[in-house]
């Protein structure tokens, strides 16, 4: 990750009191992020967490460069060990079915 993402994110994980503060906060940490550093792409789809638990629905950022910016990767033991990217059909019915994304 590049320094500026880096450093972006641990002031922010300080600010949430860490991985626990983040659960479930990850719209809205790339959303904020996003207003930081204009040139990331918001991403919504399934991640697997390090222990292959999931998937699970989750929000990231993508760097022009393609490289995957997640400010709340920590909230999964283990760190993420797959991101696949989302279709916004998907992502809107669940959201209508009130899911959790």
């Amino acid at each position: 990750m590049k320094a500026k993402y880096a450093e972006w994110t641990m002031k922010y994980l300080v600010r949430e009191g860490g991985a626990k503060g983040v659960i479930g906060m990850c719209y809205w940490a790339c959303e904020e992020m996003k207003r930081a550093f204009p040139e990331l792409r918001l991403t919504w789809g399934w991640i697997r967490d390090g222990k292959n638990d999931g998937p699970y629905s989750h929000y990231w950022l993508v760097a022009p460069d393609g490289q995957i910016v997640d400010p709340t990767a920590c909230q999964f033991d283990g760190g993420i060990s797959m991101y696949e990217e989302g279709n916004k059909e998907e992502e809107d019915r669940l959201r209508n079915e009130n899911r959790t994304l």
